[in-house]
């Protein structure tokens, strides 16, 4: 089944995520899979459906930095769209690679997704690694490059891709981010509450493809990390 390859303009945090609960109320209108790729308005982050950022973001820096956040219609902690690539994949459930398991339909997006990395970086990709916690700050689990998970692609033992999905009887959304960039610590204090390990956390477990990366080479990553993702998932429809 051909892939429909979504590259949307920039928009807000919120519209972006309202447009992929959209695509997932609708999928069961198409057996045709969805690829969408995002472009964001500003300095944004989206946060899982069942927690309140607030709890874990200082609302004054926030606010200082116009952050915009979004509500994904999925679960996870929080996630800076600054120096990241964000996609989201939706199956319909009348496709083969849709799976009552949500263990199945995470391993199969994310053996893509670790495919595409591996065609750009040139390194060896795993999923579904577990790493011992070492930072035990009940915050950090709010937050996902500071907790690696069993769901997560890990390059050299560290994560560089999240996700997140939500499952219904027409399909299953799968949103991920894969970090290109560390995001501007400066900003990252001002936003984060103070006190915590949260920071040094993303420090120790995000892998980064291109540190300090500018903006002219993070749309050329992105760009080509875009290509792979669409060559892998085609491939493996």
């Amino acid at each position: 089944m051909k892939w429909i390859i979504l590259q949307d303009a920039v928009d807000t945090a919120q519209n972006n995520m309202d447009r992929d609960l959209k695509l997932l109320q609708n999928i069961g209108c198409t057996a045709n899979p969805i690829l969408r790729f995002y472009g964001w308005q500003g300095p944004c982050a989206t946060y899982g459906y069942f927690i309140n950022p607030l709890h874990f973001l200082d609302v004054e820096g926030v606010q200082k930095h116009g952050l915009q956040l979004g509500r994904r219609p999925t679960g996870g902690g929080i996630v800076f769209h600054l120096t990241d690539l964000a996609f989201s994949v939706i199956i319909p459930a009348k496709h083969p690679r849709y799976s009552l398991n949500t263990l199945d339909n995470y391993a199969w997006v994310n053996q893509q997704v670790a495919e595409a990395v591996k065609a750009f970086k040139n390194e060896i990709v795993t999923t579904f690694l577990k790493i011992e916690p070492l930072f035990n700050n009940e915050l950090c689990r709010h937050f996902c490059m500071a907790k690696p998970t069993v769901y997560d692609v890990m390059v050299e033992g560290k994560k560089i891709g999240g996700a997140a999905q939500r499952r219904t009887r027409e399909g299953f959304l799968h949103q991920g981010t894969l970090s290109i960039a560390f995001p501007d610590e400066s900003l990252l204090k001002a936003v984060l509450k103070t006190g915590t390990e949260v920071l040094e956390a993303m420090k120790s477990y995000s892998y980064v493809l291109e540190e300090g990366a500018g903006t002219n080479q993070l749309e050329e990553i992105r760009h080509q990390l875009r290509h792979l993702l669409v060559l892998q998932f085609e491939k493996n429809c």
